[in-house]
């Protein structure tokens, strides 16, 4: 049997209802409008925590935004105009947190399991910077050990930032590969 889906209202119609003070309406806007957005952010975003994070943020602007949406003008191109600003503030926010540091993927190896405490990746640290050469055990050390940031790190290397990610970099492959070969 084919469902009659004529009385179903679409998107654009769920937000002119919802701009009126439909109250259900509003709630079926926002799970068609976290439907539709789920795979666009999976194709900007990996990680979960943080897509998650961006479409909360979408919504609460689509909220906020609301009253700026034309009733008889399509609803998508307005959504995903707010979804792309949204997603570029997440990439700019990531780019400033990656001036002071490179990044959840060379953590990856030491807090894979939770159950460690710090103390316990500390030393293991400890025993997989004898495995480097000196200077990148050094980087090691300031950024994860000493809490530097790459830009402190850096200046006290007598090292461009750049220079300092990249070395880091390759420590942190070197380190997970060791760290998996004790496995």
């Amino acid at each position: 049997m084919i469902e009659d889906k004529s009385h179903i209202p679409d998107i654009s119609e769920k937000m002119v209802l919802a701009q009126s003070g439909d109250k259900q309406a509003y709630r079926d806007l926002l799970h068609t409008v976290s439907a539709e957005l789920n795979p666009f952010l999976i194709k900007k975003i990996a990680n979960e925590s943080d897509r998650e994070d961006v479409l909360q943020n979408i919504l609460i602007a689509i909220h906020n935004a609301r009253h700026s949406y034309t009733p008889g003008r399509p609803f998508k191109p307005w959504m995903y105009a707010i979804a792309n600003h949204k997603v570029i503030d997440y990439y700019r926010q990531n780019k400033r947190k990656s001036d002071h540091e490179i990044g959840d993927l060379e953590t990856d190896f030491l807090y894979s399991d939770e159950t460690i405490s710090e103390l316990e990746t500390n030393e293991l640290l400890e025993q997989l910077l004898k495995k480097l050469p000196a200077r990148q055990a050094l980087i090691v050390k300031l950024m994860k050990l000493d809490g530097l940031s790459v830009k402190e790190t850096a200046a006290m290397m007598e090292m461009t930032v750049s220079a300092v990610k990249v070395s880091a970099h390759r420590a942190y492959k070197i380190i997970q590969k060791e760290f998996k070969n004790e496995d």
